[in-house]
C-alpha cells in the first residue's frame, strides 16, 4: 500500500479508478479500520487529525475528520472528551463534502496507510476543561478564569503579569489544600498523563513556556518533537491548572511579543523570526520564575506539613515519567537574538507583583 501511496497517481491506481464504485468503500472500509485500531492503541480524533496535519494535504486531513465524525469506533465510545474534539473538528469535517472520485480515493488510501504507522501511545487522564468535571473548585476555578481574563485583555505587561501570578497564587494554595486533604484520606493516588498539542512557529519556545508552568505546579513536561505535542505528568488538579494557564499565558506573550514589531539589524535584513523566538524564550524563562516563586510562597505559607506529601507526589511523577520515557533526554535551547531574550524577560518582570496583589485583594 505505501508504494501505492507514494507514486500516487500511479498504474495501480489508474486500475482502480476504473471502478470507484467499488473502489471507494473498499477503501472507505480499511481506512475505518486503521482509525478503530488507532483509537485503541491510545490516540484520541483530536491527536490523529493533529498528526496528519503535519504532512499531509488539506483534503486527506478533512477526509480523515469527516472518517472520524462518523467512524463508530468513535460514536460508541464518544465521552465528554472526544465530544468535544469532534466539535472542535467539524469544520475540517465539512471540507470533505466535495470531494469525490480519485482524490476522495487516494485520501482515504492515504489515511490507512498513515494511520497504520502510528505507534501505541501511553493513556491519558481527560481535561476538566473539556469534561466539563473540574477537580479545581468552581469558586476557586471562577476567580482563577475572571483574573486570566483580564491578564488577556490588559494591554499592559505589568499588570497582565501581576494578574497571572495571582492567578498561580489561587491555584497553588487550592493544590496545597487539596493534596492535605487526600494523604489526610490516605487516598496518595497516581499522576495522569495529558498531551498539549503545539501549532504554530517556534514550537521549542512554546514547550519552554509550557515546561515553565508545569514546573512551577511539580509536573513535568516531555516534548514530542515528531508529534508537535507536550506529554504532561501531574496529579489531576495541577494538570487542570497547567490547561488554564498554559492557553493563558500563551495568548500573552503572543501579544506582547507582536506588540514588539518587526526587527531588522543594521543591513536591513530581518531578525524579526531571531527575535520573536527568542522572546519567547525570555518570557518562558522569567514567567517560569515568578510562577515558581508565587508557589513557594503559598507552600511557605501552609508550613512544613505540606512538604512531605508534596515531595512524596513529586517522587511519583517522576517515577511515571522514567516509567513511560526511559530514555528521555534534555536539550537546551539556544538564543539567537539577545534583544529579543531580554525584550522577553522584561515583559514577565516588570509586574510589582505586592503592590499589585493589594490591589486584587481590595475587590
Amino acid at each position: 500500500m505505501q508504494a501505492l501511496l507514494l507514486r500516487c497517481p500511479s498504474p495501480e491506481l489508474e486500475a482502480l479508478t476504473e471502478d470507484l464504485e467499488a473502489a471507494i468503500p473498499a477503501a472507505a472500509t480499511l481506512a475505518a479500520g486503521e482509525i478503530s485500531a488507532a483509537l485503541e492503541r491510545g490516540w484520541s480524533p483530536a491527536e490523529l487529525v493533529h498528526v496528519a496535519d503535519v504532512d499531509q494535504t488539506p483534503a486527506t486531513v478533512a477526509v480523515l475528520a469527516a472518517e472520524l465524525r462518523d467512524a463508530p469506533a468513535v460514536t460508541k465510545a464518544a465521552g465528554p472528551r472526544w465530544r468535544g474534539e469532534l466539535e472542535d473538528l467539524a469544520p475540517r469535517a465539512d471540507g470533505a463534502a466535495h470531494l469525490s472520485g480519485r482524490d476522495l480515493l487516494c485520501a482515504l488510501l492515504t489515511i490507512a496507510a498513515v494511520l497504520e504507522l502510528l505507534p501505541t501511545l501511553p493513556a491519558t487522564t481527560a481535561a476538566a476543561s473539556v469534561s466539563g468535571a473540574s477537580r479545581i473548585d468552581e469558586r476557586v476555578l471562577a476567580r482563577v478564569r475572571a483574573l486570566l481574563a483580564k491578564a488577556e485583555s490588559t494591554a499592559y505587561e505589568e499588570e497582565a503579569e501581576a494578574l497571572s501570578a495571582k492567578a498561580q497564587e489561587l491555584i497553588a494554595q487550592h493544590a496545597i489544600d487539596e493534596a492535605l486533604l487526600a494523604a489526610g484520606d490516605g487516598a496518595v493516588g497516581a499522576p495522569g498523563l495529558r498531551r498539549l498539542l503545539l501549532s504554530g512557529p517556534y514550537l521549542d519556545a512554546q514547550y519552554s513556556l509550557i515546561a515553565a508552568v508545569a514546573a512551577a505546579n511539580r509536573c513535568q513536561a516531555i516534548y514530542e518533537p515528531w508529534a508537535r505535542w507536550v506529554s504532561i505528568f501531574g496529579y489531576d488538579t495541577d494538570l487542570d491548572a497547567i490547561d488554564l494557564l498554559t492557553t493563558s499565558l500563551l495568548a500573552q506573550a503572543t501579544h506582547a511579543m507582536r506588540r514588539q514589531g518587526p526587527k531588522r539589524d543594521a543591513a536591513g535584513r530581518s531578525r524579526t523570526r531571531s527575535f520573536r523566538r527568542s522572546f519567547l524564550l525570555g518570557y518562558a524563562a522569567r514567567i517560569g520564575e515568578r510562577l515558581r516563586e508565587a508557589t513557594d510562597a503559598q507552600v511557605a505559607e501552609a508550613g512544613g506539613d505540606v512538604l512531605p506529601v508534596l515531595a512524596s507526589r513529586e517522587e511519583r511523577v517522576a517515577a511515571a515519567v522514567r516509567e513511560t520515557f526511559p530514555r528521555v533526554r534534555r536539550k537546551r535551547s539556544s538564543i539567537s537574538n539577545g534583544g529579543g531574550w531580554y525584550a522577553g524577560r522584561a515583559a514577565a518582570d516588570e509586574a510589582e507583583l505586592n503592590a499589585a496583589r493589594r490591589r486584587l485583594r481590595r475587590h
